[in-house]
């Protein structure tokens, strides 16, 4: 069950992100984001969610480090845009 101290915007999130996981990893607790007053996402910590559930061992690391050395590209190439404008179209999108 949330405990409704436990339920905050996404706003609220993405400004104090810090503070958020320092919660999470303390409480273990889950907490609901909200957008537009209505729960969007649910976040937990990995470990409270049930480590044994993320298996490092089927974690394609190959892969995971050619996409690092992929987006490492991009931003020397210019292939980047601002983070505000990639999350205004993501708002616009996905009415978030």
């Amino acid at each position: 069950m949330i405990k409704p101290s436990n339920i905050f915007s996404l706003t609220e999130f993405q400004k104090n992100t810090k503070e958020f996981i320092k919660r999470l990893e303390e409480s273990g607790e889950p907490i609901v984001l909200t957008v537009n007053g209505r729960a969007k996402l649910v976040v937990q910590d990995a470990e409270a969610f049930g480590g044994s559930q993320i298996d490092e061992s089927r974690i394609d690391w190959k892969a995971a480090r050619e996409a690092i050395l992929e987006a490492e590209a991009d931003v020397k190439a210019g292939r980047v845009r601002p983070f505000r404008e990639f999350v205004a179209e993501m708002q616009q999108d996905y009415d978030v």
